[in-house]
């Protein structure tokens, strides 16, 4: 009864046994291939580090505003009788835009103007009476007061008959029609945007360490996407009383000239304000760069007799402060220094113990 048990404890162990010796086998390996590899030299991009002149221009993103610009809109209620304007076009300061239905109030007017002309009669005619004493003195008074009514009575009405011609308050491009003929609109409907865009601003936002670099007056270079090609110039005009005290960010504004109306309002633009450079300055690419939640850092190369002559060099990775960025180059206030060598691109598997080699130093094969 017990040959079975033992069958089953001898096959147990053989088993197990088994597995040791694989999991062994297989922890081997693996460090016979990691060690292999550590040992392997990474073919990476090595560049010298170079001081040069770095641009302290600011850049940033604005938005374009008219310095002009409204939405037109009716102060009494009424039916539309004409729509007196081409959308899009220019339109002049004064120039009738909508007129509405005003049958009523130029009535109003012509009654109001008959009544002017017999209170005006009436007090003629009591001033010649007062004179000769015929009238009273209270009597001629009264015919001045309804006199004064009168003339109160026409301005009411020619402000009333008016106000149903709605015109440009300024001259600008009118923009899209809201409305139509025969539309019944109430006050504050809005009948179209005008917008002078011969000037216009640029609104935008910089943080609080660039105050000190900014005065009014600075020349300021705008681009717009819709026109890359071009450059317009305008001049910072404004800076806001106060900053954000939530982002620590002050509002600015530049003026702009444009003359031939390509940009309009709404637009975004791109700001740039020129400052002078700054020389003798540490500036690395952008790609040599490796971004981590613990700081930026790069991959200094240390040289060596050995390294020299073997072609392998040990590396050293180095926390960098990056104190600016400008197209595929970054500014290094600190980390490093003119001469050293670094590590532009293919860092992704570097480790302290890695050997890297230059690939400008290796040679394609002479072909046979």
């Amino acid at each position: 009864m017990k040959r079975p048990y033992v069958i089953v404890s001898v096959l147990l162990l053989l088993v197990a046994g088994g597995l040791y010796s694989f999991a062994r086998l297989r922890a081997k390996l693996i460090h016979d291939y990691l060690a292999a590899a550590a040992l392997k030299p990474v073919v990476v991009d090595i560049a010298r580090v170079e001081t040069s002149q770095w641009d302290n221009s600011v850049d940033t993103i604005g938005s374009l505003v008219a310095v002009q610009g409204i939405d037109v809109a009716s102060e009494v209620s009424g039916v539309i009788k004409i729509l007196a304007f081409t959308p899009g076009t220019s339109v002049e300061s004064g120039q009738l835009l909508v007129q509405l239905v005003a049958d009523v109030e130029a009535v109003t007017l012509q009654d109001a103007n008959a009544r002017l002309e017999l209170a005006q009669s009436n007090a003629t005619r009591l001033a010649d009476l007062q004179q000769g004493q015929i009238a009273s003195r209270a009597s001629y008074e009264q015919a001045l007061a309804q006199l004064a009514d009168a003339r109160s009575n026409v301005e009411r009405s020619q402000l009333a008959l008016e106000r149903k011609s709605i015109r440009a308050p300024f001259t600008g491009t009118i923009g899209i029609s809201r409305v139509g003929v025969g539309q019944y609109i109430n006050p504050g409907a809005i009948i179209a945007s005008l917008e002078d865009i011969g000037k216009l601003y640029v609104n935008f936002s910089l943080p609080e360490d660039k105050l000190g670099q900014l005065t009014r007056g600075m020349p300021v270079e705008i681009g717009s996407t819709a026109f890359p090609s071009r450059v317009f110039n305008g001049v910072l005009t404004a800076l806001d009383a106060r900053l954000d005290a939530a982002t620590r960010m002050l509002k600015m504004q530049v003026s702009l000239i444009n003359p031939d109306g390509a940009l309009r309002p709404g637009m975004s633009a791109t700001v740039r304000i020129p400052l002078k450079a700054s020389a003798d300055l540490v500036v690395i690419p952008q790609t040599a760069i490796a971004y981590n939640l613990w700081g930026d850092s790069v991959f200094v190369v240390r040289d060596s007799a050995e390294a020299a002559t073997s072609g392998a060099f040990s590396v050293e990775q180095r926390v960098v402060t990056v104190a600016g960025r400008r197209n595929d180059l970054a500014l290094i206030s600190s980390g490093l220094r003119n001469g050293e060598r670094i590590v532009i691109a293919g860092y992704d598997n570097l480790t302290i113990d890695t050997k890297v080699v230059d690939a400008h130093t290796l040679r394609a094969p002479t072909p046979k």
